[in-house]
């Protein structure tokens, strides 16, 4: 099944400030605390943990074939892959490459 987008939902704009905080907190939680060091910021420091949350997450969908990155690009945003497949080519070009799952 297709998954919502929030922005295709107008009343969720309506909402107050602190109701956005708290379902984008439960929104994107569990996929950010995957990571070593954001699950050490929700276990020591919930407010800071809800502000990662609400103002520094955002939900992207990529197409099929759509290149997130490529070599010598400078990283600007940290991805976590909740549905599908990415696939990691090591170098420019190479067919190899190591496909990545949700939760990777």
């Amino acid at each position: 099944p297709e998954k919502l987008h929030a922005s295709a939902v107008p009343a969720l704009q309506r909402l107050p400030l602190a109701v956005k905080k708290q379902i984008k907190e439960e929104i994107f939680g569990p996929q950010v605390t995957t990571h070593p060091l954001f699950m050490h910021i929700s276990s020591q420091d919930g407010d800071l943990h809800r502000n990662l949350c609400s103002r520094a997450m955002e939900e992207e969908r990529i197409s099929i074939g759509e290149e997130v990155f490529h070599v010598g690009m400078q990283a600007e945003y940290m991805y976590f892959i909740t549905g599908g497949e990415l696939r990691y080519t090591f170098m420019y070009g190479a067919d190899e490459g190591a496909p990545l799952f949700e939760g990777e």
